[in-house]
């Protein structure tokens, strides 16, 4: 069974390396918005599917938009070379920094670049449609 987002807002997924590499780390999901406030320490990527990676296989239960929000974050890191959106992933990895806890997020793009997270906790909440253009 797929990994389903949270029911309740803002609650922090607990094992996300499980939980984005059993979703096929979002291959071809397409990134519709990022927003980063950092008086909150908060970076927030829109999706417009989660299931992406499953589009045209049985287990694939509909497009389901989520916003991705990065907690606590202590670094941030751009380089999208494209004026062409939305950026379609082409790798959302996650790994447990080593130097304590918290998360390492290597978002990487078709053709287009990276981002990079390091954060305290994330979650993975749904949302109405998104633009896909």
């Amino acid at each position: 069974m797929l990994p389903t987002p949270n029911a309740e807002i803002n609650k922090c997924i607990e094992m996300p390396v499980d939980y984005f590499s059993a979703l096929g780390n979002l291959h071809d999901a397409k990134i519709s918005l990022m927003e980063w406030n950092p008086i909150r320490k908060q970076a927030t990527i829109t999706v417009n599917d989660l299931y992406s990676n499953f589009y045209g296989l049985p287990e694939y239960p509909g497009q389901t938009p989520v916003c991705l929000t990065a907690f606590d974050v202590s670094a941030l890191e751009m380089k999208i070379m494209t004026d062409r959106f939305p950026v379609r992933i082409q790798d959302f990895e996650v790994d447990e920094l080593s130097s304590g806890p918290g998360w390492c997020i290597l978002v990487n793009c078709t053709s287009s670049g990276s981002i990079r997270i390091v954060c305290q906790s994330l979650a993975c909440s749904a949302i109405g449609k998104v633009e896909t253009t």
